[in-house]
């Protein structure tokens, strides 16, 4: 699926771009590096897009901020699910 448009696509017809450990989106022609993969299809609209994506953002802001745990972890004090 094409994370600027969401259409579905067979892998093939899509792109693979992933984070380097600098923190560079780098496109993955082999479709095998290690990491998060972000796939994107041929569309010139969707490219243009993806160059001004910035994966991870939100999770570093809710770092930034003091957030923890993930959507949907709700414990209270006790260590027991709400």
């Amino acid at each position: 699926m094409c994370v600027i448009c969401r259409r579905r696509l067979a892998k093939a017809e899509l792109k693979r771009h992933v984070l380097t450990t600098q923190g560079i989106l780098s496109m993955d022609a082999e479709k095998t590096r290690p990491g998060r993969g972000w796939y994107v299809c041929s569309d010139p609209v969707c490219e243009q897009k993806f160059a001004r994506y910035r994966p991870g953002t939100r999770r570093a802001a809710a770092r930034k901020r003091g957030a923890r745990g993930t959507a949907g972890d709700s414990l209270d004090k006790g260590g027991k699910h709400a």
